[in-house]
């Protein structure tokens, strides 16, 4: 079963393996509550944040089997788009109002978005690539 978790915690997760964290390592760092280098990834979070992921034991699950995001917001969508695959508005996908446009992942990254996106937006494949909409559209 895939665990829920909050757009912060994802970003937290997304930062730090964007700059070379594995799962392991951010587990570790967790656990022994050694965060320093962790919070210099970015000046505005906290990993602290995470010490409850970690005590609940669902952070090593997270970390190594996924996760769902609860709510994700449309600006939450296009940063961790951006974190998980490096693929940017304008150079790789198109935006019109809140939808998403010709988005092309690899079959792992779908299944990936597909594990993460929140129940709130819906994912569609054309011949043009993906179409990520909310869900009320």
């Amino acid at each position: 079963m895939v665990q829920k978790i909050s757009l912060m915690d994802a970003y937290l997760i997304e930062t730090a393996r964007n700059a070379g964290y594995t799962g392991e390592d951010i587990l570790l760092k967790i656990s022994k509550k050694e965060i320093e280098d962790l919070q210099s990834l970015h000046d505005q979070f906290d990993y602290v944040e995470l010490y409850p992921l970690f005590q609940s034991g669902k952070l090593k699950t997270v970390l190594a089997e996924g996760y769902q995001v609860k709510f994700l917001t449309f600006p939450g969508l296009l940063n961790l788009i951006r974190l998980k695959y490096k693929k940017f508005k304008e150079k790789d996908f198109l935006v019109d109002e809140f939808v998403i446009k010709k988005l092309v992942l690899n079959e792992n990254e779908k299944q990936d978005l597909e594990t993460w996106m929140s129940p709130n937006w819906r994912m569609t494949e054309g011949k043009e690539g993906i179409e990520i909409r909310p869900v009320n559209t």
